[in-house]
């Protein structure tokens, strides 16, 4: 698989947020479903320039439910995730750019 489309975009969620500005610096990414853990070590290191200290991945299962009385059926995606380690204090520019943005928005609303 080319390097370029492991990563798809990192997760901006309360519960990843937190993981980010603890002590760990854990950051949580989309991968596509058919990235390894090493793979997605060489996307880290080669579009971040970081060195990696431990990758966790997880699978979320597709998902249908029903809406309006059984009459519609909507299908999640099924969606892999990878939790990485970095190895070093500074934080990642990209994600710290994503999440000032974020702020910005709710602040304006």
């Amino acid at each position: 698989m080319d390097i370029s489309h492991v990563l798809l975009r990192p997760v901006i969620t309360e519960k990843a947020v937190k993981a980010e500005q603890s002590v760990a610096r854990t950051y949580v990414f989309l991968v596509h479903l058919d990235a390894g853990k090493l793979e997605v070590k060489r996307a880290i290191q080669q579009f971040y320039g970081r060195e990696v200290d431990s990758i966790r991945i997880s699978t979320l299962p597709k998902k249908t439910r029903l809406l309006g009385r059984g009459k519609e059926m909507t299908k999640r995606k099924e969606r892999k995730k990878a939790y990485v380690r970095l190895k070093g204090d500074d934080p990642l520019e990209v994600v710290e750019v994503i999440l000032s943005q974020k702020m910005r928005e709710k602040k304006v609303k």
